[in-house]
């Protein structure tokens, strides 16, 4: 299952990135028989994400936002948004179990074909980079949809958030087989068209995985503990900082000649940590985000903010220990190879940074990436925790000497 998913990854990050729901759910769904049998689920994480989605079923109760009813069906979406969160812990969690439970050959083979996979979707964006996305323009055309030169940019931009995501699963795979043209292949297809599309998220995210990879190689899991506490204190002070930056004039100064999106940014994330500090500890409610338009669209492009103004303060504390978790589980993956304990912590500072920065906490597609980046992580942790083919036996014997 795990690589049917890997085949179709590069596709969908191409075609439609919002297809990774449907892959994510079908997956979990043929998996589901999962929880059932060992090695057991982890269960601190279950709970925290159970007790998150409790917490959001409460919050907000009774105190709907000021600007309420901008939003048709608002209180019918937001009762059933906690139950959407439930199923997809049920759904999504079978993906993580499917990877834990590979047997060495089914993690090759599953491994083998994301990283192939990975690394032709490089070589697409960056051909489509410099061309200005004419591959994806093409198929937009051939398909009846309007040219629009400027949305279909940004569509092909979107597929390098993807092929972020699944760098370091398919770097810590290419450093096993000692692929180095394949990784800098691969390292060029995420870098490179981001920069052309104008999409400053990925690159940001690589640099600050590649840090945090280092980081861990170097320290083993003392890095990871300390990724982990950065994490959380982050989630945790996030509307602080941005008060603080806004009271020393650093929002205004950073505005000066800014491009308009990141200014745009800026002026949210001042509006909506204002708003938590009407409520603090409650929150706004489950996607009340939503109803403060036009200040904000849909999410207030940062997770942590988005999840202080909807949750308030209880909401943030679970979320920082679910990332206090995820990072101190990351360097556990392998203990031993501390190369992929790294990727481990490199995948999830992706996923973080790019939460900190672009897409909306309970997006499906974006969670759905989120168990299908964590499945990849942990079945190349199945193939490098393997014995090392003979060929390459030979070559490291080779080196030694």
């Amino acid at each position: 299952m795990l690589t049917g998913a890997a085949v179709l990854a590069p596709a969908l990050a191409w075609l439609s990135p919002l297809g990774f729901l449907p892959l994510a759910v079908v997956a979990g769904l043929l998996c589901l028989h999962l929880w059932r049998k060992p090695p057991a689920p982890p269960w601190a994480l279950v709970l925290l994400l159970v007790a998150l989605a409790v917490w959001a079923a409460v919050a907000g109760l009774g105190s709907p936002p000021k600007e309420a009813g901008l939003l048709a069906g608002f209180a019918d979406l937001e009762r059933r948004s906690p139950l959407k969160l439930l199923l997809e812990v049920v759904v999504f969690m079978p993906l993580v179990l499917a990877a834990r439970s590979l047997d060495p050959r089914s993690a090759e083979r599953a491994a083998r074909v994301l990283t192939v996979g990975a690394v032709a979707l490089g070589v697409v964006l960056l051909v489509e980079g410099v061309s200005g996305a004419a591959l994806y323009r093409a198929f937009a055309l051939a398909i009846g949809e309007a040219d629009r030169p400027d949305l279909m940019q940004r569509h092909a931009a979107q597929s390098g958030y993807v092929l972020a995501l699944m760098y370091w699963p398919a770097a810590a795979f290419l450093l096993r087989e000692r692929q180095k043209r394949m990784l800098v292949v691969l390292t060029a297809g995420v870098v490179v068209p981001a920069i052309l599309l104008h999409a400053a998220a990925p690159v940001l995210a690589l640099v600050l995985s590649t840090a945090a990879f280092v980081l861990v190689r170097s320290t083993g899991r003392a890095g990871a503990t300390a990724l982990a506490i950065a994490a959380g204190l982050f989630v945790a002070v996030a509307p602080l900082l941005v008060h603080l930056a806004d009271l020393a004039g650093l929002t205004g100064s950073a505005k000066v000649g800014a491009p308009a999106s990141w200014a745009a940014r800026l002026d949210i994330w001042t509006f909506a940590a204002e708003r938590v500090s009407e409520r603090p500890f409650l929150g706004w409610g489950l996607d009340a985000s939503r109803t403060f338009r036009p200040y904000l669209i849909l999410h207030p492009h940062d997770a942590a903010i988005q999840i202080w103004l909807e949750l308030g303060a209880v909401g943030a504390a679970l979320v920082s220990l679910l990332w206090v978790w995820i990072f101190r589980a990351s360097g556990d993956v392998l203990p031993a190879d501390r190369t992929m304990c790294g990727a481990a912590c490199a995948a999830a500072i992706v996923y973080f940074v790019i939460g900190a920065l672009s897409f909306g906490v309970w997006q499906e597609w974006w969670v759905a990436l989120g168990a299908l980046t964590a499945a990849w992580t942990l079945t190349v942790g199945r193939v490098r925790a393997a014995p090392l083919p003979p060929r390459l036996r030979q070559e490291v014997l080779e080196t030694v000497r």
